[in-house]
Formats: structure tokens, sequence, C-alpha cells
């Protein structure tokens, strides 16, 4: 991964419209058309990727609209170098049915119930929903060939483990180095560069 360059990436916080905070990225300055601007974004992406990612494991779509423009950045990463194996992601949904991360939980026979009945429940029995509700949150998403990915909760993926999370990462703010948002939700106001979601494809 190229740090060096990495550095000319970065978004400055300051006051927005109406109080809400507005954000800036080091190469919103430019303006670039449709094409361009996913130009720019994928050949920074694979500069500063190199050499984790080759230039083919950076995808970047646009999508405009009337209303503005989504980009869509598909990172295709080594699910054996970048995510959990399977058994430490079902592992990971265990803990988090110990803590109560799940309203809803499955049981050994395929039923849907709620935490709350896993909580009267005997300590064999528990063990038994664990292990069927970690089993079909694999099903879900870890066998699956793509995760979506939420920007603002990188570090809560369960489908990347540390190093994944660290690409994911920097990929994030070469992106948000591109855009600007004075946007204020509250006030309905929208002002921004555009809008993205980042996803990883499996191989």
């Amino acid at each position: 991964m190229n740090t060096t360059l990495l550095e000319q990436f970065y978004t400055v916080a300051s006051d927005g419209y109406l109080g809400a905070i507005k954000t800036t990225g080091s190469k919103s300055a430019i303006y670039l058309r449709d094409a361009e601007l996913s130009k720019q974004i994928r050949q920074a992406l694979q500069q500063v990727l190199a050499p984790e990612l080759s230039k083919s494991d950076v995808k970047v779509r646009k999508e405009s609209y009337s209303l503005g423009r989504t980009i869509h950045i598909t990172l295709r990463l080594d699910k054996s170098k970048y995510a959990p194996t399977r058994d430490e992601f079902k592992q990971m949904i265990v803990d988090n049915v110990k803590r109560r991360k799940y309203t809803w939980l499955r049981t050994e026979d395929g039923k849907d119930i709620f935490h709350e009945a896993y909580n009267n429940m005997t300590e064999d029995e528990k063990r038994k929903v664990e292990q069927a509700t970690a089993e079909q949150y694999a099903v879900w998403n870890y066998d699956r060939d793509t995760t979506d990915i939420n920007q603002y909760h990188i570090d809560n993926e369960e489908m990347l483990n540390d190093e994944g999370k660290e690409i994911v990462r920097v990929a994030n703010q070469v992106v948000k180095a591109f855009n600007y948002d004075d946007s204020n939700a509250q006030v309905d106001y929208f002002d921004t560069n555009f809008y993205y979601d980042l996803r990883v494809e499996w191989k």
C-alpha cells in the first residue's frame, strides 16, 4: 500500500449549513464530470492500494440521475487473506448472540425466535440456538460472493479481518477525498458532490 501517496487524500470538517458539519475532501475542489470523476477515483484507488490489489481488483462505476449521482466502488478481495475463516465468523456470531446484538435467533429446527425466549432456555438449549443462528448467518453472509460495506461502520464489519478492514478503510479515505458534503438532513437540505457505496467481491 502506498502510504506516502495516501497522505494526499484527506477530509476536513468545518461549520456547515444551519449548524450542520460540512466535510470537504482534499480533491473535491477539482470540477470533474461523471466519467472523469469515476476515472480519477479509480486511478487513485489503484495507485494507493497497489501492490495489495491489482488494477483489475478495483472497479468504479457511476450512476447519474436528475438529483445527483452515485459512485459504486467494488474491491475484489481474496477471502482467504482478507476475511476470517468460516469457523471464526461463526464464533463471532455466537459471541454476538451472547451480547444480545440480534433481536431474533434461529433454533435447531429452523424456527425464528426472539432473544427473550433464548434467555429462558437451559444452557444446552442456548448452545444449540447459538450454533443454529451462527450457521444461518454464515449461509446468508459468509457463503455469499459479495459483501456490502457500511462505510460509516467499517470496523464493525464481521466479514472483514483486520487486514481487510484496513484495505477498505483506505479505499474509503480515498473516495471521500473527492467529495464534499454540506447537507443538513434535519432541514431537508442536500448539497454534496456525490453519494457512494462500497462493496467487496470475494475471490
